[in-house]
């Protein structure tokens, strides 16, 4: 009995030894030659990520990438706003898209153009949370050229009552654009759920 125990056991063992995911290798087209941190952040690619967060805030990461260093630091700064104001206009977009069932690209298209417009100027008390940076050398080009260029990384937060005023507003403006009185009411009762 203790030996048929002993070969179960082995055989997990040996089973989920040989199961775990190995880390893929990758040939990346560049090397960091220079970075803010020597050890690169987990919210990188995702913001859930971050470990210290607060309660009642959301967290958002963007991304850019510039000769110089300061103008890609604040370009992925004012890319972390147009996230925020993207992912609400998706959300608002695809409730509209729901309840009209309207895949006009045309329509869906302006309406997520203005929402984003709409959001960008109304949402405050974005707090830059984090920054991480790294200047990268690229490989030679077939010429024989590299470039030295960054990537920036940012991560911001936002309290989610400024958030809620900043989709409210959105979805006043959405149900603004909206000319069939029926679609309106089904739309602004989608809202208020």
């Amino acid at each position: 009995m203790k030996l048929l125990l002993v070969a179960i056991i082995g055989l997990t063992f040996f089973a989920s030894c040989s199961s775990k995911k190995k880390p893929r290798n990758f040939e990346l087209p560049y090397k960091v030659v220079n970075a803010s941190d020597r050890v690169e952040p987990d919210w990188l690619s995702n913001a859930s990520k971050y470990e210290d967060k607060q309660k009642g805030m959301n967290y958002f990461v963007s991304e850019s990438e510039h000769a110089t260093k300061r103008l890609c630091v604040k370009s992925s700064e004012v890319r972390a706003t147009a996230a925020i104001a993207a992912e609400v206009a998706q959300e608002i977009q695809s409730d509209y898209t729901e309840v009209t069932r309207d895949e006009d690209s045309e329509t869906i298209k302006y309406m997520s153009e203005t929402l984003k417009q709409v959001i960008q100027t109304e949402v405050s008390g974005i707090k830059t949370v984090l920054q991480y940076w790294e200047q990268r050398k690229h490989n030679e080009d077939e010429n024989g050229m590299s470039k030295v260029n960054y990537a920036c990384y940012t991560l911001v937060g936002i309290p989610e009552k400024r958030l809620e005023k900043a989709i409210k507003i959105a979805q006043k403006k959405a149900l603004g654009m909206v000319k069939e009185d029926s679609i309106r009411e089904e739309l602004e009762k989608k809202f208020n759920k």
